[in-house]
């Protein structure tokens, strides 16, 4: 589902997919979110889906329920996924500008972090 999420020709009914697919990962266990959300993010091939994972991400750790996503633990699994640029990425402008959106979503994880710094490590 989340692939024809990622591949839906309608602007229109891509979120709403997504929104669909969040529904259902609201519905499974804690663990099985984190799975597919760093699933999404190291294999999915579509950069829109990983962003859109991101975005799922900063909904978990916005939860005050979701006792996996306060984890310090977590913040060591996903930091170097999102927050380390591979050396070739700045290299070039159309490089960059393909992960622009990527980029841009992890900064404002990153935010959010940093906001909820004392709930996350304290």
């Amino acid at each position: 589902m989340s692939a024809s999420a990622a591949i839906c020709p309608s602007e229109n009914l891509r979120p709403l997919i997504y929104s669909l697919v969040e529904s259902l990962l609201d519905k499974s266990s804690p663990e099985t979110r984190l799975y597919y959300i760093l699933d999404t993010i190291d294999n999915c091939p579509y950069d829109n889906l990983r962003v859109a994972a991101i975005s799922t991400l900063k909904k978990q750790f916005s939860k005050p329920e979701n006792a996996l996503f306060a984890s310090p633990a977590l913040l060591e699994e996903i930091g170097p996924r999102l927050f380390r640029l591979s050396p070739g990425v700045l290299a070039g402008e159309e490089e960059m500008w393909d992960l622009a959106q990527f980029i841009l979503e992890s900064l404002t994880l990153y935010q959010l972090l940093l906001l909820k710094k004392d709930d996350l490590v304290g």
